[in-house]
């Protein structure tokens, strides 16, 4: 008796969730089988991903048309490695702190304020925190500064056979002068280009050296002794980053 109830109620419920159930379209059907992430070679031979060309693009990626099944909007994917930023050692942490010096309220610097060890703030006067900070806060908001700036030179350099010393100095100058500063530089160009790390370093470095329209002494004493801190000796390379294929 008990085996007939079961039978007729898994029978009712089934007829009941069929009477509910909305019909399936099969255009929708389709597309969705579409969307399944499955691999694809481009035409130069690189194994990519098919996604969307929306997805692909909002990730940073480039697609290709004619290697993916479905919608025409499913294309194959290649996205760029995610390559991870090392951390600066104690060294240039000690370098920084430094050649910034601690401030514990505003200061105008390059038409803004900044606070700390150089610390750029987001608001005049630098509204948006109480001041004075001490210095687990100035310490606070450098590392959180340093992990921007060590993203950013990665992203740039990444590739580049570079010691701690080496990336470190990188990373004051970075600093000092902005990640987009760095970005378009002639050090970055030629770095990337292959040329020895020393010779480009003691070439390129001096020449930022400049405030105002004007020789600043500060800046000449600092390149100074980013060069000297690139040139010291160590066997721990950083870059080339670790990267890790995305697709």
């Amino acid at each position: 008796m008990q085996s007939i109830i079961s039978k007729t109620l898994l029978v009712a419920l089934s007829m009941a969730s069929a009477s509910h159930a909305m019909p399936v379209n099969p255009v929708d059907n389709m597309r969705l089988l579409s969307t399944r992430q499955t691999s694809c070679t481009l035409n130069a031979g690189q194994t990519g991903t098919c996604i969307s060309t929306s997805a692909c693009a909002s990730q940073g990626g480039t697609f290709e048309a004619g290697h993916c099944p479905g919608a025409s909007d499913i294309q194959c994917c290649t996205l760029q490695p995610v390559c991870a930023a090392p951390a600066v050692n104690d060294d240039t942490i000690l370098l920084l702190q430094t050649l910034e010096g601690f401030v514990p309220t505003p200061y105008p610097d390059a038409g803004k304020y900044s606070i700390g060890y150089g610390h750029q703030c987001s608001q005049p006067q630098c509204a948006e925190m109480t001041v004075p900070i001490d210095q687990t806060t100035a310490v606070s908001l450098m590392t959180a500064d340093l992990q921007r700036f060590e993203k950013c030179l990665t992203a740039k350099v990444g590739g580049v056979w570079l010691n701690e010393y080496q990336y470190g100095a990188l990373i004051s100058w970075t600093y000092n002068v902005g990640c987009g500063n760095m970005e378009t530089s002639t050090l970055v160009r030629r770095l990337v280009a292959g040329e020895d790390p020393n010779t480009v370093a003691g070439e390129e470095l001096p020449k930022w050296r400049m405030s105002e329209g004007r020789v600043n002494p500060v800046l000449v004493n600092r390149r100074q002794q980013e060069i000297i801190f690139f040139q010291a000796p160590s066997d721990v390379y950083v870059l080339p980053a670790s990267c890790q294929s995305t697709n």
